[in-house]
This record gives C-alpha cells, sequence and structure tokens, in this order.
C-alpha cells in the first residue's frame, strides 16, 4: 500500500531521531517504564506507516 522508498527514508528518518534526538532527551530527563494499553499491549514510543506497511485496507479494514 505505501511506497517502498517512502517507508525506508521514514525509517532511516526515524533511526536518526532515535539516535540524535531522543538520546538527548533521554539523558537530561529519563525515560519512564513501559506504557501498556488497556489490554496490556506494549505502546511504542512512535508510530509511523512504516509500522503498518503490509496493511491492506480492504482486507484489513473494509
Amino acid at each position: 500500500m505505501f511506497d517502498k522508498e517512502k517507508l525506508e527514508g521514514i525509517l532511516r528518518g526515524k533511526e536518526r531521531w532515535e539516535k540524535e534526538t531522543v538520546v538527548k532527551s533521554l539523558e537530561r530527563l529519563p525515560e519512564k517504564g513501559m506504557f501498556l494499553t488497556s489490554s496490556d499491549i506494549p505502546v511504542n514510543r512512535l508510530y509511523t506507516p512504516a509500522d503498518v506497511a503490509s496493511l491492506d485496507y480492504f482486507r484489513d479494514l473494509g
């Protein structure tokens, strides 16, 4: 459903953000514990289109 090159760019940008921005922030303010949904599913720090790259709208949501 998504352009492969754009998804790769998003993943590279996320990695860069984690290394450059998140690390600096965590040095000042430590991260809290793991966040969970009410169903005890872990919540990621950031979601991007890469997290739903295999989503087929009609098959999965239609």
